[in-house]
């Protein structure tokens, strides 16, 4: 259940900033299907949200904050642009944005 509900966001969450309207849409949706419930009628939340977002060891359910994991997504993709210099995507973002040639060749082609 884990793995099903952590990784639908993933991929858009490593490549974009996540507006909090689409992080509180995604944790409502989740907190619906744990605890049951539908539009019509709510169910007694028998297990306080900050117990899901805790570790195993400490008897969490161990559930990801969804704006923690789209912040460390990001940050993610910085880390590795400043440390993988011979790769292709960085070769390839350098390439359309200019970033390897000096300011102000990069602003007279623009």
């Amino acid at each position: 259940m884990k793995s099903v509900l952590g990784c639908l966001p993933l991929y858009f969450f490593s490549l974009f900033r996540a507006p909090s309207l689409i992080i509180d849409l995604l944790k409502k949706l989740i907190r619906r299907f744990i605890w049951g419930g539908n539009n019509e009628k709510n169910k007694i939340n028998w297990v306080v949200w900050k117990i899901i977002l805790c570790d195993k060891e400490k008897r969490g359910l161990g559930f990801v904050s969804l704006y923690s994991l789209n912040w460390a997504l990001l940050i993610k993709w910085i880390w590795r642009y400043q440390v993988d210099h011979n790769f292709l995507w960085r070769r390839v973002i350098c390439g359309i944005h200019n970033l390897d040639s000096p300011p102000v060749k990069s602003m007279a082609k623009k």
